[in-house]
């Protein structure tokens, strides 16, 4: 129990930690306003990030006061046709050091266009759309593909490498979302076509 009678002097130190600058560049390109994390090695959502900076007008970034260790640095920005690209680097900070550690993101350069075969099955409602994934030497990056008018999907700048497609849709008898899974290669440079057969 704290006695407010008396005067005591307390003194409380904290650690400056190190400090992690850099610039994300995608393309030779600096990226505004993108959001880069530093976090634990094990970083996960339950171990979240321990600092969270926006890039400036010029694509810097810098991150005060982290502790010293092994830890995790990761920006992710949006591209087009919802495609999500991230990039992580690990590193060691020390007390009182500055890192320096650039964050370059290279486009994708491979692309997917696939028919949607649904012969035989009930009317599939609006909510028709794939999750892709991929993890190659281009990086890694995932998005949603949506159906269009003319029952295709397509997709472009996006990371070579093996792609797994979760194809979610709901038919209109049962209300009930169905999964279809499917690995595919996509090469640089090119554009993959294939067709997706729903049916039964």
């Amino acid at each position: 129990m704290v006695n407010p009678a008396r005067n005591s002097d307390v003194e409380v130190v904290l650690n400056p930690g190190g400090t992690v600058e850099g610039t994300v560049i995608q393309d030779g390109v600096p990226i505004v306003d993108a959001w880069v994390y530093i976090g634990m090695e094990d970083y996960s959502y339950t171990n979240p990030a321990i600092r969270m900076v926006r890039t400036n007008d010029v694509g810097h970034f810098r991150i005060d006061h982290v502790s010293p260790g092994e830890r995790i640095l990761r920006t992710k920005i949006r591209g087009d046709g919802f495609f999500s690209r991230e990039v992580t680097r690990y590193l060691s900070i020390q007390e009182g050091e500055t890192t320096r550690m650039d964050l370059n993101i290279a486009s994708g350069t491979a692309a997917i266009q696939a028919s949607i075969l649904t012969a035989g099955l009930p009317p599939i409602r609006n909510n028709f759309y794939v999750h892709l994934e991929v993890d190659g030497p281009e990086g890694y990056g995932y998005c949603l593909l949506l159906l269009r008018d003319n029952d295709t999907i397509r997709g472009g700048n996006i990371p070579a490498g093996t792609a797994t497609l979760d194809i979610r849709f709901t038919l209109e008898d049962d209300g009930i979302e169905q999964h279809r899974y499917l690995t595919v290669e996509l090469p640089p440079g090119e554009t993959t076509e294939l067709a997706i057969d729903l049916t039964p």
